[in-house]
């Protein structure tokens, strides 16, 4: 099975992002009043989202993506018994992905598997540059059927819209067919968007879910949580649902919890 999911968060993080930069107070109700610096604060975390959201899925896609390279491990029966002894999985030396990273993975004598990967994608139809690693290292405690593996991913990635490195910890889950059948991780994600200000968001992925954090400049706390099959879910400000969101299309359809929040659709080329 192969995680591609090909949907984009563009318009939702610009417009979450907005949103954030507004929570100056604890009360939903005073979002009415955002500031005079709302304007550009706006404009420097629609910058970031443009990379944040894309940059999330391309990662957890590129994680599970090499994953699924691992070759199962043969079974070899034992003479005279009717039980079979697994042999010791592999990984390619070289590889390359559909999306167009390549490069080599190393197995040591403890099963811990080094990926050397880098290449040009594309995140969101823009050019990225990235380099990286990754480590797979056999988890402690393995399922009775398939195999279980703790990541360590580092990478950096450069566009014309911006730059970013990409850090991700936790774990993927190997059927007895070698294939990817689950995965949780939890992704830090330093952007710098072209002519912006930095900023960290957390991503945390798996198959169906994709849940994002970010603190705004003004102290705001930011949830918004998305099912990746049907791209719906909801926005949370500092720990209060203020809208639902269905995307399709290229556009977001946010519907309001709040009075201080506007219905409203917002696609990507408003950002």
């Amino acid at each position: 099975m192969k995680h591609q999911n090909q949907k984009r968060f563009v318009p939702v993080f610009a417009m979450a992002i907005a949103l954030v930069i507004m929570a100056g107070c604890s009360d939903a109700e005073d979002l009415v009043q955002p500031g005079p610096n709302a304007e550009a604060e706006v404009t420097m975390g629609a910058k970031a989202g443009t990379l944040a959201g894309p940059s999330g899925d391309t990662a957890g896609d590129m994680i599970a993506g090499m994953m699924d390279l691992i070759q199962p491990a043969p079974l070899r029966m034992t003479a005279g018994e009717v039980s079979a002894v697994l042999l010791d999985p592999t990984c390619p030396e070289t590889f390359e992905l559909p999306s167009g990273i390549s490069g080599t993975c190393s197995m040591n004598e403890a099963g811990v598997m080094t990926w050397l990967f880098g290449g040009a994608i594309l995140v969101d139809g823009d050019s990225v540059e990235v380099d990286g690693t990754m480590t797979a290292t056999p988890s402690a405690e393995q399922p009775e059927i398939g195999a279980s593996y703790d990541i360590d991913y580092n990478a950096s990635a450069l566009g014309t819209r911006g730059s970013a490195t990409w850090v991700a910890t936790g774990t993927v889950l190997l059927d007895d067919a070698g294939e990817v059948i689950d995965y949780d991780l939890d992704m830090t994600h330093t952007i710098t968007p072209a002519g912006g200000e930095t900023a960290v968001v957390r991503i945390v992925v798996d198959p169906t879910t994709m849940d994002l954090s970010l603190t705004g400049p003004l102290g705001g706390v930011l949830g918004l949580e998305l099912n990746r099959e049907t791209m719906s879910g909801s926005l949370t400000l500092n720990g209060i649902q203020v809208a639902t969101i269905s995307i399709e299309g290229g556009c977001a359809n946010i519907v309001s919890s709040v009075p201080a929040i506007p219905d409203q659709t917002i696609c990507s080329s408003a950002v």
